[in-house]
C-alpha cells in the first residue's frame, strides 16, 4: 500500500509518502506499551528517511 500511494500521482500535491511503525503484542504488553512502541517505531522510519514501514 505504501509504494502504490508514494508511486500515484494525487491532483494538486502530486505525491503522497507514507511512513509507518509497527509493533506486535507480547504478553504482558498494555495498551500503552504498544502505542509507545509502535510510536517508536514511526519515528524510526521518519529519521531512516521517511516513506518506510519499521518493525519493533
Amino acid at each position: 500500500m505504501r509504494t502504490i500511494k508514494a508511486n500515484f500521482n494525487f491532483p494538486h500535491v502530486k505525491q503522497i509518502k507514507c511512513s509507518f511503525g509497527v509493533t506486535e503484542y507480547k504478553k504482558g504488553n498494555t495498551k500503552q506499551s504498544l502505542l509507545s512502541q509502535a510510536d517508536k517505531a514511526l519515528y524510526i522510519s521518519k529519521e531512516n528517511g521517511r516513506n518506510q514501514v519499521s518493525v519493533i
